[in-house]
């Protein structure tokens, strides 16, 4: 008996240190993945969103600001119901393909007919709905009856975009950050030529003809890529049989697509409202065009941390608060570090646009909506906490305040012009996450260090500083002093929330745990 005990004194000690090693090695190939997954998402978004963001800039060169404003909310208008379009099955599509492909590639089959199945019908509905009611539209809704074919031209691109986005969704799944980059560059490189052309010759329609012929190349290529992608890990496209999986649709796509229907149309409100107004059009042109400094923070930086969303799904129980912690601070940082030399050189897009948007009302708009990307770069790794944690209503219930903040504010500040609806939009975001930090802390979802702590105050006060160094003219040598100041604050400030966090529970990130009794 003795002898087995000496034997269990020996072993026990040493399969301890084994498991340890594995830990040790899991945490290294999950650091390792996450990095590489990073890398090729965020090329692909900065590389095609720089290459879309130019195209941009020369639409706005060659359309003015009056033409500007009209394809900016032409293109509002597609937004609205092209997230409608999509049935809120991107989440769906990335959480539980993640989740099966490798542990029941069956289901994972499902869950992929389902969602391309769905798309495609939704997405052609929509879109016949659309170009049936472009008239209505234009002439009722917006008092510019000149957007009726533009409106109808953009109902292609809009069933098109839907399509798209379950496409990117379901490649993400599968972790094909290299085919979503390399699609995402091909699909850019197409557009501009083709939105180019078209706006040069025949103005807002060209334009938008453009995108649609570079959205049915970029939609077939991915068509393609996702098929691959499913034979690699061994999954069957199961269109028959697939509403095995509807159950998914009532707890991840539905509040999804609650969000989709309150969200866009309340941003689609807010562009008529103000387009409506006398010199309506030249004004959301100001804003669209702030639009697009904003959205390539907030694309690039969600895209480089797109990858945690289904490398936490797929970890499911085994996620740590640390890494909770670390997937709200790596958005929230890329959004802080991109917007620090924005706000402090302002006038790099201000020649890049042209001299139609070199008034200190552009300069302005441009600050308070790259303050709001910095915020919704926060909310986005709260929001992957939400979806692994299956607490997506309770993101649709903080949608719903901040629209309804968001349009009172616009009515509030409706004088302003371009101005007035930047504003409206940082109140919303301010006000919405001031609200709602309670209830994250009740439902324990909010990282305590990224919202209350020294490092937190520093990276907010920061901001707002530059935010008010923005009206001050000042030479470029002072500013250049700034923005490295900015830089050293912020850097020290979330260093130190990320050294908090790895401090919580162990080296990041922690697999499922294996321990041993003694």
């Amino acid at each position: 008996m003795s002898g087995k005990f000496d034997v269990m004194e020996k072993w026990i000690p040493f399969l301890a240190k084994r498991l340890g090693k594995l830990r040790e090695i899991s945490s290294r190939d999950f650091t390792r993945r996450l990095a590489t997954a990073s890398f090729w998402s965020l090329a692909g978004a900065v590389g095609a969103r720089l290459i879309l963001a130019g195209t941009w800039i020369l639409l706005a060169r060659v359309l003015g600001t009056v033409k500007y404003g009209q394809l900016g909310m032409v293109q509002s208008t597609v937004n609205m119901f092209a997230a409608a379009a999509a049935l809120g099955l991107g989440v769906t599509a990335t959480k539980h393909v993640a989740e099966y492909r490798n542990r029941s590639p069956e289901r994972a089959g499902r869950v992929l007919g389902l969602c391309l199945g769905l798309a495609v019908i939704s997405s052609v509905a929509v879109g016949l709905a659309v170009f049936a009611s472009a008239e209505w539209l234009a002439s009722d809704m917006l008092l510019a009856p000149e957007l009726t074919v533009p409106l109808q031209v953009a109902a292609i691109a809009l069933a098109l975009a839907s399509i798209d986005s379950v496409q990117k969704a379901l490649l993400m799944g599968f972790g094909a950050f290299k085919s979503i980059a390399g699609l995402a560059i091909v699909a850019a490189l197409v557009a501009v030529p083709a939105i180019l052309f078209g706006a040069i010759y025949f103005g807002v329609v060209g334009a938008l003809v453009g995108m649609v012929v570079a959205a049915i190349i970029g939609r077939s290529f991915g068509l393609l890529l996702v098929f691959r992608q499913a034979k690699q890990f061994d999954v069957k496209t199961q269109f028959f049989g697939c509403l095995a999986e509807k159950a998914i649709l009532w707890k991840f796509s539905l509040p999804s697509l609650m969000s989709s229907l309150i969200i866009p149309p309340l941003m689609w409100y807010a562009s008529a409202l103000f387009a409506r107004q006398p010199g309506g059009f030249e004004q959301l042109g100001i804003f669209t065009a702030a639009v697009v400094v904003r959205n390539l923070i907030v694309y690039a930086g969600s895209n480089a941390s797109a990858p945690l969303l289904p490398m936490i799904a797929e970890r499911a129980a085994g996620v740590s608060h640390k890494l909770e912690a670390t997937n709200v601070i790596i958005s929230w940082a890329m959004g802080i570090l991109m917007a620090i030399p924005v706000l402090c050189f302002p006038e790099v897009t201000v020649i890049a646009f042209g001299k139609d948007f070199s008034s200190e009302d552009f300069v302005l708009v441009q600050a308070l909506t790259v303050v709001s990307a910095c915020i919704i770069m926060y909310k986005h790794g709260l929001s992957r906490i939400l979806i692994v944690r299956n607490m997506v209503w309770f993101g649709v219930a903080s949608n719903v305040v901040w629209g309804a903040i968001l349009v009172f504010a616009c009515h509030q500040l409706l004088p302003l012009g371009a101005l007035g609806l930047a504003l409206a939009y940082l109140i919303a975001y301010v006000a919405n996450s001031v609200l709602a930090v309670p209830f994250y802390f009740m439902l324990k979802v909010i990282p305590t260090g990224t919202i209350v702590s020294r490092y937190a105050a520093v990276v907010w006060l920061t901001l707002g500083g530059l935010v008010y160094f923005v009206d001050l003219n000042v030479s470029v040598v002072y500013r250049a002093l700034v923005c490295l100041l900015a830089f050293i604050a912020v850097g020290w400030a979330f260093a130190g929330m990320t050294k908090s966090a790895l401090g919580d529970d162990g080296p990041l990130p922690k697999s499922p745990s294996f321990s041993l009794e003694t």
